[in-house]
């Protein structure tokens, strides 16, 4: 499970990334909000995910696995989270890839550091307990730890680690916006 989420991270920032440059006709010879492909680059990581999501619970079904109600609600609150996510990053990184075309290699150097650093492959409870608040405020890791804890052991965070979380994912979401903005007007230049 928390493979499959990294991946639609994974897949979701690539493609929103370099969906301006790769679709430089559409950005060049007409007029189409460019937000509007940067956002249709992200839905086509989602569905992949989506797809993925029906082989879990056909697996979590033939084990006799069912989360409680709660568990499957927060994992869908998680997976909008995620996405929202991604859009932050794409939404900022986009018109920065057209300008600086080598931004792709380091977000895999990136990615690899972002996979190491969250609870992915090994339990949080690896690491000493001190470190647990600051893994934490990486979105990600709170994701995917809290996605791992509801689903499997029917724990959930506190109000306050939400809140922090929220707090983190909006603020990122904000400043996406603002920063889009900004660089929006020259984005066809510089293709």
């Amino acid at each position: 499970m928390s493979l499959m989420m990294f991946y639609f991270f994974s897949e979701g920032t690539s493609a929103g990334m370099s969906s301006l440059l790769s679709k430089s006709q559409l950005v060049t010879k007409i007029y189409v909000p460019r937000w509007s492909i940067i956002l249709a680059s992200t839905i086509n990581a989602t569905l992949i995910f989506l797809m993925n999501l029906f082989v879990i619970a056909f697996f979590f079904a033939l084990n006799g696995f069912m989360p409680s109600l709660a568990a499957i609600g927060m994992f869908l609150l998680f997976s909008i989270f995620i996405y929202v996510i991604i859009l932050s990053f794409s939404l900022i990184t986009a018109p920065l890839y057209v300008k600086f075309r080598d931004l792709s290699m380091i977000w895999d150097v990136m990615l690899m550091i972002i996979l190491y650093a969250s609870p992915i492959i090994y339990p949080l409870a690896t690491l000493p307990a001190q470190y647990h608040p600051f893994v934490l405020l990486n979105p990600l890791a709170f994701i995917v730890h809290f996605t791992k804890e509801s689903l499997i052991n029917n724990h959930f965070a506190s109000a306050g680690q939400y809140g922090i979380f929220i707090a983190i994912v909006l603020g990122g979401f904000l400043f996406s916006i603002w920063s889009y903005r900004k660089m929006a007007p020259r984005i066809a230049e510089n293709i």
